[in-house]
């Protein structure tokens, strides 16, 4: 299965980014390169392609609330990546000494457990290092957990 991933990951070249790009692995889930957000950068999961096409739905919804106004997306704008079992949610602005240079930090992180079908949630503190979201450790749905998220109930994805 992982070297499958890598060839996938090798094998797709530039010119072929903007199109999603299946392929079945042995276990019938779906390997897919496909864009969220800013389309700046190919993302690999492993997830079916139902699931794909539901986490695809809820970030772009998460995105449409919450992206700043087209005419500040150069300044800041938000952005959903997807690695493996996890979702994450990026903030991207310039590098204040290097403008022409961007900086993306972690915003919030869902990653899904097969064995309790659940999504963790968790956080990026000061320290760089992500801890669960205590007041809701868990989201049953990858739409809860972009609710969840968007709430921000207690300052902790957004300030």
């Amino acid at each position: 299965d992982r070297a499958l991933s890598d060839w996938l990951r090798i094998s797709l070249t530039e010119s072929m980014l903007p199109n999603p790009r299946f392929m079945r692995n042995n276990f019938n889930s779906l390997l897919v390169d496909w864009y969220v957000g800013v389309p700046t950068q190919r993302i690999h999961m492993v997830f079916s392609e139902f699931e794909a096409k539901k986490i695809e739905r809820a970030a772009s919804e998460f995105l449409g609330d919450r992206r700043p106004p087209v005419e500040i997306r150069p300044q800041l704008d938000l952005d959903v990546r997807v690695s493996g079992q996890s979702v994450q949610i990026v903030e991207i602005r310039p590098h204040f000494r290097e403008p022409s240079t961007n900086i993306e930090s972690p915003v919030a992180k869902a990653t899904y457990v097969k064995k309790s079908p659940c999504w963790k949630i968790y956080w990026m503190r000061s320290d760089l290092k992500w801890h669960s979201y205590t007041p809701e450790p868990e989201s049953r749905s990858i739409e809860e957990f972009f609710a969840i998220v968007n709430a921000d109930e207690n300052g902790c994805f957004f300030g």
